[in-house]
């Protein structure tokens, strides 16, 4: 038995003016728009806590690809295919007809980066 149905009863029962039934059926009406208002925002609060999960996540996702992109040890040299900083020092050599501490010295590098990993060679001071 719901509330209209107890409303119901009770004119029916009870001498009443018609001002007084009218009020009640308008209180009724009013009762089964807030009911359907709560029910409404039931499901979009619902909506809502499925969406704010699935952000969660994707931030969660998106903070491992950063971390996984952010170098974890000190920068090295600027790569020159990908432009970061994950070149490491492989080898010093004296370039070709260059003899003592007056010749010039080249260095062989290799990309730390996983999705590059190319050797380059570069002059050095």
């Amino acid at each position: 038995m719901g509330f209209s149905d107890i409303i119901a009863d009770a004119v029916k029962t009870i001498p009443v003016s018609e001002v007084l039934r009218e009020r009640l059926a308008f209180a009724d009406q009013q009762f089964a728009a807030l009911e359907r208002k709560a029910t409404e925002l039931t499901l979009k609060v619902s909506e809502l806590e499925t969406e704010n999960k699935d952000l969660r996540f994707e931030i969660q996702q998106r903070a491992a690809q950063i971390h996984k992109l952010t170098p974890s040890e000190p920068p090295g040299d600027k790569c020159p295919y990908c432009n970061r900083n994950t070149g490491k020092l492989q080898e010093i050599k004296l370039q070709p007809g260059q003899r003592g501490m007056l010749g010039l010295k080249e260095g062989f590098y290799k990309c730390a980066n996983p999705d590059c990993g190319k050797n380059y060679e570069k002059d050095m001071p």
